[in-house]
């Protein structure tokens, strides 16, 4: 077998096949309007990158509260321990937070770990995992097969 075909087959591994879910909204009409699908898309690693006070938090709470008006369940995993949760409660106010985990772990390391569990448990239509540490390539890898698997968004 060739190397070329080898990183063939690999890459379609890992790429998967597409959901066909359409994305979940984040809130904000043009955003959603440019994103393939609709909003972020469902089996899938989506990651937002800017600098302090650009929106990413902003956009997640609005990703978040339009999955709970939805019907999906999110799961939030806040790796550093930085979101209030009565913030939380204020921000969410108009939505059932009964739908809504926030999970706190002790080491921001298990914060991967605990994706993954929320990942295998297909409860969620949404999992957040907030403020953890770059995710070795490995475990990036696992997750992604666990939002395919569960046909998950994992931001």
């Amino acid at each position: 077998m060739s190397l070329a075909i080898l990183r063939q087959q690999l890459a379609a591994v890992v790429a998967g096949t597409p959901s066909t879910t359409p994305g979940l909204p984040t809130g904000f009409t043009a955003l959603d309007a440019i994103l393939p699908g609709g909003g972020i898309p469902h089996g899938r690693i989506t990651e937002f990158l800017a600098p302090p006070g650009l929106g990413k938090t902003t956009i997640t709470r609005s990703l978040v509260a339009a999955t709970l008006r939805g019907g999906g369940g999110v799961a939030w995993v806040d790796a550093m321990r930085t979101l209030d949760p009565r913030d939380a409660v204020g921000v969410f106010a108009s939505v059932d937070l009964d739908a809504l985990w926030i999970v706190r772990p002790t080491d921001p390391a298990r914060a991967p770990w605990c994706a993954d569990l929320l990942l295998r448990s297909g409860a969620f239509a949404l999992v957040v995992l907030d403020g953890a540490p770059v995710l070795p390539r490995t475990v990036a890898v696992r997750l992604a097969q666990l939002a395919r698997d569960s046909d998950a968004a994992l931001l």
